[in-house]
């Protein structure tokens, strides 16, 4: 985590420096100011409604490749040998720590529906299981619900019997424990299939 709050931290500094020269160039009228305008303004127009709705991170992918062009341009080019090593050396890091987290998520995910389907052969249904988001929003979504109540979750559950989770949660007991194969030591080591106690 330490890792990743360094490398946004540089990259949110590089974005200002980035808009910082962009401006300046255009009100300068250089060589390239209208590419540099019609970057900025298009990644100006793209971002401007999520200012005023929430997003996802996915959506930021469509403006990325403008970003990086525009950084491009305020950027001098990597001249020195000892910088492109450094440049691929960060980019090797972050693939690399791209590729792990990928493969922990996808590991949880099997253990998570491996811990749904031992909860479907122990009698567990739709509406007896929160097995997460994507579980419940398949099976439920077209229910209309009222407001669930404090302590259960909001994603369609209708009855939290069964509870799939990371961890202990009170007044549930453990039932089944699947392992995660993670790479990364901070990804959940289990996934745990949890049921209500009896009253």
């Amino acid at each position: 985590w330490y890792g990743a709050g360094i490398v946004a931290a540089f990259g949110i500094a590089v974005l200002c420096r980035t808009a910082l020269i962009a401006i300046r160039a255009i009100a300068e009228r250089d060589a390239d100011a209208g590419e540099r305008l019609f970057l900025f303004a298009l990644i100006a127009a793209y971002l401007a409604p999520f200012v005023l709705t929430d997003y996802f991170d996915r959506y930021l992918l469509f403006v990325l490749p403008f970003v990086l062009a525009l950084v491009a341009l305020a950027e001098p080019a990597l001249t020195t040998r000892a910088s492109r090593v450094l440049g691929f050396a960060v980019l090797g890091a972050m693939a690399g720590y791209a590729v792990m987290a990928t493969h922990d998520y996808f590991a949880w995910n099997r253990a998570r529906w491996d811990a749904i389907h031992e909860a479907e052969r122990m009698g567990a249904t739709p509406e007896t299981l929160d097995g997460g988001f994507e579980y419940n929003g398949y099976h439920r979504a077209d229910a209309k619900p009222d407001a669930p109540p404090p302590g259960r979750s909001w994603w369609w559950v209708k009855d939290d019997r069964f509870v799939v989770a990371f961890g202990p949660v009170q007044g549930y007991e453990e039932r089944a424990r699947f392992p995660v194969a993670r790479w990364l030591p901070r990804t959940p080591a289990h996934v745990l299939l949890l049921e209500r106690r009896a009253p």
